[in-house]
């Protein structure tokens, strides 16, 4: 008698090797399966949180002290979602995707959002203003008396000024000075603002005058240049640095104050970066260019996605550039196009912890937000929570072929043990080179230790596991017990 038994589920997908050489606690193809425990469990389809009357560019979240709210980006408006009761703020943006930062200014809570085609703007509870460009001005007593903008104009007060912080489509904040890059004028420029002595002020990116010594009471700019002449699609804080990544290569910033900045090189990659599947997270950072997913550790690149070979290579890399990317709970998400798609209709989740690899079949998946502790993301005018649903999506699990390591032996299976709990039935498919047998069983609503006579013959084993008609169950450790029969 010999047992093959899957003791758990976590290792995923395994693409990489051969069949013949994957483990047998392994999948070499699977879909929408949740096996972060270990066991494997359906996976919910999406929750519908709310729609737009107009297509959805920019979805972001804002926190204060009691409170949160989403902020939404539509039909050239910005938008306020507050408890479900959407709201114009009556602020107008442009129609391009927004990079925001939350943080605490001055003992409030703010949200600076910028894009290459909007001044910046900051949201403070309901109120909507530009973020100036302008320096404070104090007398020889060190009290505060004006301003003067980024013209050399004096004002007596800030509601004359005219000059606005600079634009761009990225916005880190780093040692108290806000940073801003992606400037359509200027794509090679990484601008930041002053934390002079006097405090930070995230609405001073003025340069210093030449004669001027206190070069770090200002702000200022950085000209990031690359060999190839890219322009910056990406602005990161890693490791307590500012990393910069153009098209095929990635610069770090590094040093507290103007007077000390460095600019380096950190690694250049065969294939275009996509922008929005940059993510920071478990000491890193992760990103997708066309070879895979490749993980940054602040001294090397590694790729990572070696697992799922065979999706990236469906990726279609035409449209590589519209993939998106969240970091949530160990876990990196990132939505690709595949096939002849022009839109993200892969979800990869890539568990950091195990290593492991689980792809999804989801809509088009524009952006993701984190937000109360889940997944949002945009899909046209929609915002939809990840895996939130009431119905399960269909679940398919498929093992190598399994020979018990006894290549000269006739198998035949007799009985199947499993624990199971659900609603609804599960389907196990046994396959060999022979024939196909099926076993379908109706789900217990308390988990259950099951028996099943589950006879089949063959030199190799290939057992498939499905739910029907979009079922849920959780399934620990199933063990199929075979006899061997030697030639």
């Amino acid at each position: 008698m010999d047992v093959f038994k899957i003791p758990s589920f976590q290792s995923g997908l395994n693409e990489y090797y051969a069949e013949g050489l994957v483990k047998p606690y392994e999948s070499v193809k699977a879909y929408n399966c949740n096996t972060s425990e270990g066991s494997l469990a359906t996976c919910n389809e999406p929750l519908h949180k709310f729609s737009m009357p107009h297509q959805i560019t920019s979805l972001m979240s804002y926190y204060d002290k009691n409170s949160s709210c989403l902020l939404v980006g539509s039909n050239n408006e910005l938008w306020a979602d507050a408890g479900g009761k959407i709201s114009s703020t009556g602020y107008l943006i442009s129609n391009n995707n927004l990079d925001f930062i939350n943080f605490e200014y001055n003992g409030d809570r703010v949200l600076v959002a910028t894009s290459s085609s909007d001044f910046p703007f900051l949201y403070n509870g309901g109120s909507v203003r530009r973020l100036l460009n302008r320096r404070k001005k104090y007398n020889e007593e060190g009290e505060h008396i004006g301003f003067i903008d980024a013209n050399g104009k004096e004002h007596e007060n800030e509601n004359t000024i005219t000059t606005y912080a600079p634009k761009g489509d990225f916005i880190e904040l780093h040692y108290d000075r806000l940073w801003i890059a992606g400037d359509n004028e200027n794509p090679d420029r990484v601008y930041f603002s002053t934390a002079n002595v006097n405090g930070a002020d995230i609405e001073d990116f003025t340069v210093p005058l030449a004669e001027e010594d206190e070069i770090n009471m200002h702000g200022g700019f950085l000209d990031v240049r690359s060999y190839d002449g890219s322009k910056i699609i990406a602005m990161k804080v890693i490791f307590n640095s500012v990393v910069i990544f153009k098209n095929k290569s990635a610069y770090k910033i590094y040093g507290s104050s103007p007077s000390n900045y460095q600019l380096v090189d950190l690694f250049s990659c065969n294939g275009a970066i996509a922008d929005k599947s940059i993510c920071v997270g478990n000491n890193g950072a992760y990103f997708l260019n066309s070879d895979g997913i490749y993980y940054y550790d602040g001294t090397n690149t590694t790729l990572v996605s070696q697992k799922i070979k065979n999706t990236i290579s469906k990726m279609n890399k035409n449209y590589a550039n519209k993939s998106v990317a969240i970091y949530h709970d160990n876990k990196y998400y990132i939505a690709i196009p595949t096939g002849v798609s022009d839109v993200n209709d892969t979800l990869i989740v890539y568990d950091t912890i195990n290593s492991s690899f689980m792809t999804y079949d989801i809509d088009n998946i524009t952006s993701f937000l984190e937000y109360d502790n889940e997944i949002l993301y945009t899909t046209g005018n929609s915002v939809k929570v990840l895996f939130k649903g009431e119905n399960a999506l269909p679940l398919l699990w498929t093992t190598p072929l399994i020979d018990f390591g006894a290549k000269n032996c006739r198998k035949m299976s007799n009985y199947i043990y499993l624990r199971l709990k659900g609603e609804g039935r599960i389907k196990f498919t046994l396959k060999t080179e022979r024939k196909e047998k099926e076993l379908i069983l109706d789900l217990p609503k308390e988990e259950t230790l099951i028996r099943k006579k589950f006879k089949n013959k063959g030199r190799m084993f290939q057992l498939k596991i499905e739910n029907v008609d979009n079922s849920t169950f959780t399934l620990v450790a199933p063990e199929l017990h075979c006899e061997l029969d030697e030639d």
